[in-house]
């Protein structure tokens, strides 16, 4: 049975057109660029805004604003895919992050640690508008495109997703200790650029102009079922931990002297297994199911990394650099398993269970809400993370978070999980009942 479904895969592949792989490489390289461009500065923000005369605090802000902006571009975005297009939308995500990427070379002249905090935040919101772009419309082009495939190419897409938040830290660093701070920001933001212009000559996905009457109605639909804000959550929590560390981490490891180009390497420890799991998870997800097996071990082991990053109070360990090591293992392997399963979940559960259609405006509805929550998350977890450690100190700050991370794991098992497990096991027992009767 098995071989048969590997032979079944193996033909969906082969049997992509030249147009499938060329979308499904734009995909891989876009979404590499962007995290690698936003990421790229958490080995040394921090010491140059530190000279300007920032607090850790509004460092945190600026890691944070990031995300802040996709929380109300994502819904927007899906909304309007079915009216505009993936082709326009996906390369103009590209060329927007590119500008923002650009323009934070110049904050390197700025003076004034007001002006300095001002506009950093602003060409974040810039970066984080196109990224938003970007990432609303890969979810949906993805399920549209590749209907069976869904979670595995975007557990493929999520390993170079991966790539880029772990290279980017390391290529950051490596370019500001070779060239200072403008060489990041220029090389990356070129590189994103070129990769937009090229991307409007091979998007070819048609909009679906039918569907477009009755987005608003849907959203009021889907915001009102459970399911959704439970599912949904995983994405917030994703974002949560996963860029909380990009603010935090850094001042701790300098606890151990590194460099920022060593400061960068060791966000390799965290994307590493990340980025070879993903895809892993997706196969195992088309092909098997089980999301809420994945949601629940990735919770658990993500509560286990940030209790022990700190380490929390309780526990009678003193920080070191190889324990932050096991446990940026630890959070790489949780990630995947949060994040890969959310969107697929969700969108089986309204289609499946909800009866919602299987078109582009409820994908397109439903990308737009997942990154919403995930940029939520993602505001949450370097601002509030950053205000906490300045206020306590990094092991309650982990700790906190962990602590919130064991609030939804039970929240979906008593909540989600449990009542679901009980109904199909009834159902399946007065199928079989119905079945002894006409014996």
């Amino acid at each position: 049975m098995s071989q048969e479904v590997i032979q079944k895969e193996k033909k969906k592949f082969k049997n992509f057109t030249i147009l499938n792989w060329i979308l499904l490489l734009l995909l891989i390289s876009t979404n590499f660029t962007c995290p690698l461009a936003f990421s790229c500065i958490s080995p040394f923000y921090n010491t140059v805004a530190f000279t300007k005369g920032l607090s850790l605090s509004q460092c945190g802000i600026v890691f944070g604003i990031f995300n802040f902006l996709g929380i109300f571009a994502s819904p927007i975005v899906g909304s309007i895919i079915p009216k505009i297009g993936l082709r326009i939308l996906l390369p103009s995500g590209m060329i927007i992050t590119a500008f923002g990427t650009l323009l934070f070379a110049l904050t390197i002249i700025i003076q004034s640690s007001f002006w300095f905090f001002i506009i950093s935040s602003i060409l974040r919101l810039i970066q984080s508008l196109g990224y938003s772009i970007l990432l609303t419309c890969t979810f949906t082009c993805v399920s549209r495109s590749f209907p069976d495939l869904t979670s595995t190419i975007l557990g493929i897409i999520e390993t170079f997703v991966g790539l880029g938040y772990t290279l980017g830290p390391f290529f950051g660093g490596a370019l500001y200790d070779y060239g200072g701070y403008i060489l990041p920001f220029l090389v990356l933001g070129i590189f994103l650029l070129v990769c937009g212009i090229i991307s409007i000559f091979f998007i070819k996905i048609d909009n679906e102009d039918s569907c477009n009457k009755y987005h608003y109605s849907i959203y009021f639909k889907l915001i009102k079922i459970l399911d959704v804000w439970i599912i949904m959550s995983s994405a917030i929590f994703t974002g949560m931990i996963f860029q909380y560390h990009d603010v935090t981490l850094p001042e701790v490891l300098k606890e151990f002297n590194l460099t920022s180009s060593q400061i960068g390497a060791f966000f390799l420890i965290m994307g590493i297994p990340y980025a070879i799991l993903t895809p892993i998870y997706g196969y195992i997800l088309d092909k098997y199911g089980g999301a809420s097996y994945f949601i629940i071990s990735g919770s658990i082991l993500s509560i286990i990394a940030m209790y022990f990053f700190g380490p929390a109070p309780f526990i009678p360990l003193k920080r070191n650099l190889t324990l932050l090591i096991i446990m940026s293992i630890f959070e790489g392997i949780s990630v995947g398993g949060l994040y890969i399963p959310c969107y697929i979940k969700v969108l089986k559960t309204v289609i499946k269970e909800k009866n919602f259609p299987d078109n582009l405006e409820t994908s397109g509805v439903l990308s737009g809400i997942f990154g919403m929550c995930y940029s939520f998350g993602a505001v949450i977890g370097p601002s509030g993370g950053s205000f906490l450690v300045d206020q306590l100190n990094y092991q309650w700050s982990t700790f906190i978070y962990g602590t919130a991370m064991l609030i939804y794991l039970l929240i979906f098992i008593f909540i989600y999980y449990i009542p679901r497990h009980c109904n199909k096991n009834k159902i399946n027992d007065i199928e079989e009942n119905n079945t002894n009767i006409y014996q």
